[in-house]
């Protein structure tokens, strides 16, 4: 059971309607700093769940000092000053064209957990299941968009959201985020949402499609209803602790 979502680097008001959660960005090195007004607009919208992100340098390779804690600790920072609110999820936002630079990304990923989970928040990571694989220690929002774009995605097993499109003329990307997990609200509360989103039925997909450039770059085998199949890879451990 999933909910409707997207994220975006800046407000996108026309296309908030039937959405249920949005991904926002609170910290970081993001052209656009989302203020606690445009993320309050969600609501009127219907949005009832909110997914911070925050976004490491994109100028150095901030990972090869010790895992790159200190940087990563300094974005919690930023996003609790922000008004993120404990309990609430956070989201870091590991691009390709660093995660593939990345010699020990468990390292980088367990760095991640200590410092959002010193902080009192959930540990989430966004990034291609290449990087995602190796951490066993949060939850996982994966990026992969198939072409074509499934009209009714399920989720990828060993994923906790799936960003499965990209809409460069609209300035979003497409997601489904699990139902029954924290997220923050458009007033910075923390909530629940516990409806699912109502799927239609569809015949099953069961060849494997190219993904679209700028996804992850490999053949991905879909399951009936259009889910991701990364079943060649073990399912997520998710490690005791502020999950």
């Amino acid at each position: 059971m999933t909910l409707p979502g997207a994220d975006s680097a800046s407000p996108k008001p026309a296309q908030y309607f039937r959405r249920k959660v949005w991904g926002v960005y609170v910290a970081g090195a993001t052209f656009h700093i989302w203020t606690h007004a445009e993320v309050l607009e969600l609501r009127r919208y219907g949005v009832e769940g909110v997914m911070p992100i925050v976004v490491p340098p994109q100028d150095h390779e901030w990972w090869l000092e010790n895992s790159g804690y200190a940087t990563l600790e300094a974005l919690v920072r930023e996003a609790k000053a922000w008004g993120v609110p404990e309990g609430s999820p956070l989201c870091l936002d590991i691009e390709r064209n660093q995660s593939d630079r990345m010699l020990a990304k468990s390292d980088v990923a367990h760095a991640w957990a200590v410092a959002t989970r010193t902080h009192k928040y959930r540990t989430w990571t966004y990034g291609a299941w290449d990087y995602l694989v190796n951490d066993p220690y949060g939850f996982r929002w994966v990026a992969v968009w198939p072409n074509p774009t499934p009209s009714n995605p399920t989720m990828p097993r060993g994923c906790n959201a799936w960003q499965y499109a990209n809409r460069p003329g609209e300035g979003i990307d497409l997601d489904i985020f699990e139902y029954d997990r924290d997220y923050m609200t458009p007033e910075r509360g923390v909530t629940i949402p516990r409806e699912p989103s109502i799927k239609s039925h569809s015949e099953p997909v069961l060849h494997s499609i190219e993904p679209a450039s700028g996804s992850s770059g490999r053949k991905v085998p879909l399951t009936a209803g259009g889910g991701v199949d990364v079943s060649g890879s073990p399912p997520p451990t998710i490690a005791q602790g502020y999950l």
